[in-house]
């Protein structure tokens, strides 16, 4: 009677326990059925083509980029270094993804977490959240590694942004394009268009160390809190 109550015990420790994975190739995808997530090492650095995506990640995964870097072709019109379209996603750095037309790509999924990394952006806004997606941005350092007239972040769905650095954008720094955008103590720089713009419909409020570039537009509404 002990030995089947020990199998038993072991086999729920080994369902509940998280799967593991390693990310080595570009185009890789991960998905996993809840309630088990699955824990995807990057292993090496990678190095795609142009207009291809580096990492699909799906439900219930956790991407370690494991101090790595992601390299897209810098010349694609099309593509992304990591795209998302589950629920219960978290991409973790340190590490770095550039070079591609989005570094970010938020398809689809809530919540998602997005926390200690870099992302240089080729051509397009480094980081894109869709209409359905609360996203969580801690410690990134955002920037844009060509000429290009594109944000740094763009919102359409909720979103927060705290403790980062986004910087050497074309147009604007965070665009908020509709519902709530939360931004708390962000560095802004080199910025051509607005730290901060908030679309119409949109709700964007400003938790700052010091006065921002804001714009908002017809039918928005932005409040300020700055804490000095």
């Amino acid at each position: 009677m002990m030995k089947k109550i020990l199998v038993v015990l072991a086999i729920g420790f080994l369902w509940a326990s998280p799967a593991l994975a390693q990310f080595t190739t570009c185009g890789q995808s991960f998905n996993y059925p809840p309630p088990t997530q699955i824990t995807v090492t990057m292993m090496n650095n990678v190095t795609c083509g142009n207009n291809t995506v580096g990492v699909y990640l799906g439900n219930y995964v956790k991407l370690n980029l494991n101090g790595k870097t992601l390299t897209g072709g810098n010349t694609g019109t099309s593509g992304a270094g990591v795209r998302i379209t589950g629920n219960q996603v978290n991409v973790e750095g340190p590490g770095l993804i550039k070079g591609f037309l989005r570094s970010v790509d938020v398809v689809g999924g809530s919540p998602v977490n997005l926390f200690e990394f870099a992302v240089q952006a080729a051509k397009n806004t480094s980081i894109v959240t869709s209409a359905t997606s609360g996203v969580l941005m801690s410690g990134l350092d955002v920037s844009l590694t060509v000429s290009s007239s594109a944000n740094g972040i763009q919102c359409f769905g909720s979103c927060t942004l705290s403790q980062s650095k986004v910087y050497s954008h074309a147009a604007d720094g965070i665009r908020c394009s509709s519902s709530a955008c939360n931004v708390y103590f962000t560095l802004f720089s080199s910025i051509a268009g607005q730290d901060m713009q908030a679309d119409t419909g949109a709700t964007l409020l400003d938790y700052q160390n010091c006065p921002s570039n804001i714009n908002a537009l017809s039918g928005s509404t932005v409040n300020l809190n700055e804490v000095m």
